[in-house]
């Protein structure tokens, strides 16, 4: 047989996470009905290895979805102009992206089978 007992416990919800670049919130949509907040960020973290420049370093970044992109559509600018290729207008962030994956993995995959 079973005794229950009904409790009640404290839980920490996050309420707000504003991005360590600009400082907006990141709040995407609040659902009263179960007390949830909804967020869209992305998050970055960097562990200095042993023995690295940055031995013992810890970062962590909570960045939203603006920056996230600005820091991919740089990203994705750079990779073309290193490359000699034209940036192509008229196409999305996704595709930007898919484009310079595959081709990262590519490149990945050639470099394996030269080693």
């Amino acid at each position: 047989m079973r005794k229950v007992e009904k409790v009640q416990t404290e839980v920490e919800v996050v309420k707000e996470i504003l991005c360590d670049l600009c400082g907006n919130k990141t709040r995407i949509l609040r659902d009263d009905s179960f007390g949830i907040d909804q967020f869209s960020f992305a998050t970055i973290s960097f562990d200095g290895g042993y023995g690295s420049h940055h031995d013992m370093s810890r970062i962590r970044l909570e960045i939203c979805e603006t920056c996230l992109f600005e820091i991919v559509n740089r990203r994705v600018s750079g990779y073309y102009h290193a490359h000699g290729c034209e940036i192509p207008v008229g196409i999305t962030a996704d595709e930007h992206l898919s484009k310079v994956f595959s081709s990262l993995v590519d490149d990945n995959i050639e470099n394996d089978h030269e080693n």
